[in-house]
């Protein structure tokens, strides 16, 4: 079963500093920004990508599987 991706959306005035295959930990800052923000879960980055409609970037995280 695959987990879904969180889309994580920050303006494209900031940078990411995340890359697709990073691993992020939840409230890891994911660009530039001091007040942008972070992530909300743990897991990989699975892509990066900007939204020209919006003037921003997605960034979507596949949260880790729980932890056992």
């Amino acid at each position: 079963m695959t987990r879904p991706e969180i889309i994580i959306r920050i303006d494209a005035t900031w940078h990411p500093i995340v890359a697709p295959g990073d691993t992020v930990r939840r409230g890891q800052k994911v660009c530039t920004e001091p007040d942008a923000p972070t992530s909300p879960t743990a897991g990989r980055v699975h892509t990066v990508r900007f939204d020209p409609d919006n003037h921003e970037f997605l960034i979507a995280v596949v949260p880790a599987p729980p932890v056992d």
